[in-house]
């Protein structure tokens, strides 16, 4: 059996609500898939719009309407399921594999791309590695902590149920620590009459 978290949009008030779950079953090699609710009390949660959250979102449905109209009949979208937004061209939902198959076809390109540049360059050779679905979910959680996040937001968007997970991503927020501590420069200079605090000065304060 396989699971897959499956969203609400809410337009109006800008959030997505994770809420169901997609399961697939297989017997005698026929599958089945049927919505379920989510195995994990934090996999239902309210994530907010992004800035491209909205007009992605529109696009994908303008898509699959053209592609509805355009198969007619032939369109195989499972009614009791409501409107999806992510299907296949004929019109089923999108499990992990077809999103595995779609990354390792683009990391292919890459790769041929990264050979015919180091055969007719000067580029060394390089390979880039193949990478799963839940790498996207490393990536997002990284933009995030970058763009300034707190770690508590990602740990309610991201569906961590430990808190602890979320801060794993340490080698990220050191680099944001360290590059906000070089802009700020020199701690005791206080730049509104150019004059350093000095140490010894300091010292008879505390």
């Amino acid at each position: 059996m396989e699971h897959h978290l499956h969203t609400n949009g809410d337009f109006s008030g800008k959030f997505i609500y994770v809420k169901r779950t997609l399961s697939y079953d297989y017997a005698d090699g026929k599958k089945t898939l049927r919505l379920t609710s989510p195995k994990t009390e934090n996999s239902v949660r309210k994530i907010p719009f992004f800035g491209e959250t909205q007009s992605i979102l529109e696009k994908q449905m303008e898509k699959i309407r053209a592609r509805r109209e355009k198969l007619g009949e032939r369109w195989r979208q499972p009614e009791e399921f409501g409107n999806l937004v992510f299907l296949t061209s004929r019109g089923t939902p999108i499990g992990r594999y077809a999103v595995e198959s779609d990354m390792r076809c683009i990391t292919g390109q890459l790769n041929d791309m990264y050979r015919t540049e180091a055969l007719y360059g000067t580029m060394a050779p390089k390979t880039f590695e193949r990478i799963h679905p839940h790498a996207l979910r490393h990536t997002f959680a990284t933009r995030c902590f970058e763009k300034g996040m707190t770690p508590r937001t990602v740990q309610e968007i991201m569906g961590h149920a430990n808190y602890n997970t979320t801060v794993s991503y340490t080698h990220v927020l050191d680099d944001i620590k360290l590059r906000e501590a070089l802009s700020i420069g020199d701690f005791l200079q206080n730049n509104n009459n150019k004059e350093e605090t000095g140490y010894e000065a300091l010292m008879g304060i505390i």
